[in-house]
C-alpha cells in the first residue's frame, strides 16, 4: 500500500488522505506527522525511506525549504509543500503554486475580475501576489502584522469601486477567522478549506472553499511522486 506523510503542526483537520484516496480510488496509508516545533522534525532523507512521498503544511513550508533541493520555478517563493526521494537525493517542489496557477486565472476570467484583495503575507500570499503581478492584475495586500486586526478594517471602503469585479483571497492561516463585514457582491476565495467558522460567508458573498485547491494540490503531488 502507498505510504504518504504530512508534516505540520495541529493538523488533525487534514482531509488530504480523503483527496488522495478519491483520486486513486484505493486506500492510502496516510500518516499525520504532527510536530510541536521544527527541531522535532527528523531529517527528510530519513523520513523518505519510510514514505513514498511527503507533504508539508503550515507552519513548516518555509522552514523545510532548501534552495539547493528545490525546482527552479519555486525558488522565488522560498517554500515547499511536496518532497520526494530520487536515487537517494531529496527533491522538493510546491504544489500550492501549481494548483493556484490553475484556479486563479479561471476565477479572474469567469468573474471578470479587475482587482484583488489579498489577505495575509505568508507563503501562500507570496505565490498569489507573484501570479497577480505576472498577469498585471492590480491588488491590495492586507496583513495583521502591519495593518492590525483585519476584522476592524472597513472593507466596504476598501472595495468601494465595483466590488462585483473584485476577488478577495484569504491566504491567512486557519487561526484567523474573518468576521468583518464585506461587500455582498465580492468574490471570496478561501485558500483554507472546510472552515465552519466561515460558513456565514457563503450567505453574504460568492464564496469559494479551498477544497478544490486541496484536490488539485493532491493531483500534482501524486504526479510529482510518480504515483498513479
Amino acid at each position: 500500500m502507498i505510504k504518504l506523510g504530512l508534516i505540520g503542526k495541529k493538523i488533525g483537520h487534514s482531509k488530504s488522505q480523503e483527496m488522495y484516496e478519491k483520486i486513486l480510488n484505493r486506500p492510502v496509508n496516510y500518516t499525520l506527522l504532527d510536530y510541536e516545533k521544527p527541531t522535532d522534525i527528523p531529517p527528510l532523507s530519513v523520513l523518505l525511506k519510510t514514505y513514498n512521498g511527503l507533504s508539508v503544511t503550515a507552519p513548516y513550508k518555509s522552514f523545510l525549504y532548501n534552495e539547493e533541493l528545490a525546482e527552479n520555478r519555486i525558488k522565488p517563493f522560498g517554500s515547499t509543500n511536496c518532497i520526494r526521494l530520487v536515487d537517494d537525493s531529496v527533491q522538493m517542489t510546491n504544489t500550492d503554486f501549481l494548483a493556484i496557477n490553475e484556479i486563479l486565472p479561471s476565477l479572474i476570467i469567469n468573474y471578470s475580475i479587475k482587482k484583488c484583495i489579498v489577505l495575509g503575507n505568508g507563503s501562500m500570499a507570496a505565490i498569489v501576489i507573484a501570479l497577480l503581478k505576472s498577469r498585471l492584475i492590480p491588488f491590495v495586500q492586507l496583513y495583521r502584522q502591519r495593518d492590525g486586526d483585519l476584522n476592524l478594517l472597513n472593507f466596504n471602503s476598501i472595495c468601494n469601486d465595483s466590488p462585483s469585479e473584485q476577488l478577495m483571497i484569504n491566504c491567512c492561516s486557519r487561526d484567523f477567522v474573518l468576521k468583518a463585514a464585506i461587500p455582498k457582491q465580492i468574490v471570496f476565495w478561501d485558500l483554507n478549506y472546510s472552515m465552519n467558522e466561515h460558513e456565514y460567508l457563503r450567505q453574504v458573498c460568492q464564496y469559494h472553499d479551498g477544497l478544490d485547491l486541496l484536490y488539485k494540490q493532491a493531483q500534482h503531488a501524486l504526479k510529482y511522486w510518480s504515483i498513479a
